[in-house]
């Protein structure tokens, strides 16, 4: 049986190698990178020339640590949602040092800890709860799943400033592209 957690970076790495086409040279290597550093909580684009990282703004539409922060979330909710691993699995999997800072990691980003949203618990942060949603459910894993509304609700109403939720709905119009004939014109 396959890894879960290699899968995962697996389906994550092939993704960010498809946002290489089209885009220049440059961008393409600095992606890459990014592909090889999904599993390094450590790794970070701070190296990269100035120039770079403008051009890859303007190119992909974000600042390179902020996709790689959402392509490690999308991994780390993929597993904690769509596997039976243990959260110390899914940490040791994705490099982290210990499950607890994995789990501060991941509720900083979703404002719920892994294990509340494994287990369908309500947000205890005032603001974030999204009434009647329904819990992980690992069994009901499939590659491309079309988004939930209560994806939705979490990705976008659980951001935490209206930066990261305009992030978060990029995030998700790339990955499902049709979703841009849903949205209503304002």
């Amino acid at each position: 049986m396959r890894n879960p957690v290699a899968a995962a970076l697996a389906d994550a790495r092939r993704r960010i190698r498809e946002d290489q086409r089209g885009v220049s040279d440059e961008v393409g290597g600095l992606l890459e990178a990014i592909a090889r550093g999904l599993d390094d909580p450590g790794f970070e684009v701070r190296s990269t020339p100035l120039k770079v990282l403008g051009r890859f703004r303007l190119e992909v539409g974000v600042e390179a640590n902020a996709f790689l922060d959402q392509r490690r979330l999308e991994v780390a909710y993929h597993l904690v949602c769509h596997s039976e691993l243990a959260v110390a699995e899914i940490s040791d999997g994705l490099g982290f040092r210990s499950p607890e800072l994995f789990r501060k990691w991941f509720s900083a980003r979703l404002g719920e800890a892994p294990d509340n949203l494994r287990r369908g618990a309500q947000s205890a942060r005032p603001g974030r709860e999204v009434a009647d949603r329904p819990p992980c459910d690992p069994a009901a894993s499939t590659d491309d799943a079309w988004p939930t509304e209560w994806d939705w609700d979490r990705l976008v109403l659980g951001a935490a400033s209206s930066e990261e939720a305009h992030r978060l709905l990029l995030t998700l119009l790339v990955k499902y592209p049709q979703l841009a004939d849903e949205i209503p014109e304002s």
